[in-house]
């Protein structure tokens, strides 16, 4: 297994092509993956029959001999005023609607992947060794908020997203899945504490009624989901 310095070393430069989050785990089966079969098992995924890929359940098989992924996350929140807080005037002559903060500027497969594709050239110019690396945005069968968690980015929050202490939850993430063996950031099973406490801001603000129950989301009612 490579050095912690290494796992530092991974970590600044991920923060050197942009990013602002970044972590390593094994490439393991996570334990809140054993909910997922029953997830889909319960049609809360709609028509996503992309998200029925067994190759979700085991980061592993995604990548032959793979060992760790790197996990990477991108604040896309902005300075402007939230669109809720002025709702649009629409007329014939003015259209005009909301749209979601993360949809506001680029898109964020292409802004990612070139961060992505960056830090894997790195990656292959720090380490001489012979290894393999995939990165994916939303493109491969891999989890990548349970990633995320379990990398030490934040917890999994009662709305289903990877929460920030910090930076909340407005990230965009990305992975490495690689066949080098790195030193995990957090030490053995220690995640991030759940802070969601008692509140249930998320589950009462859903206009759709999309959370079913904290922590769990019927994606055919979410605003999200039927619109893209």
């Amino acid at each position: 297994m490579h050095a912690p310095d290494d796992t530092a070393w991974i970590a600044e430069r991920a923060r050197a092509v942009g990013f602002d989050l970044c972590g390593i785990v094994r490439a393991e089966k996570f334990p809140e993956l054993g909910h997922f079969r029953e997830w889909l098992e319960r049609g809360f995924a709609g028509e996503m029959q992309y998200l029925h890929d067994t190759r979700r359940q085991d980061p592993a098989s995604v990548l032959p001999g793979a060992r760790s992924v790197i996990v990477c996350a991108l604040n896309y929140s902005t300075p402007h005023p939230a669109s809720i807080h002025a709702p649009p005037e629409n007329n014939d002559d003015n259209p005009r609607g909301w749209i979601s903060r993360y949809a506001w500027g680029d898109d964020y497969h292409q802004v990612l992947g070139a961060k992505l594709e960056r830090l894997t050239a790195a990656l292959h110019e720090q380490f001489r060794e012979t290894f393999e690396a995939r990165w994916y945005v939303d493109t491969g069968p891999i989890h990548e908020r349970v990633a995320a968690h379990h990398a030490g980015l934040g917890w999994l929050g009662k709305n289903t997203l990877l929460i920030n202490e910090k930076l909340g939850s407005f990230l965009f993430l990305g992975v490495i899945l690689t066949t080098l063996d790195l030193q995990p950031t957090q030490s053995g099973v220690e995640t991030p504490p759940d802070l969601c406490g008692n509140c249930q801001l998320c589950v009462e603000a859903c206009p759709t009624g999309a959370f079913i129950q904290p922590y769990v989301m019927d994606a055919r009612r979410c605003i999200s989901y039927l619109t893209i």
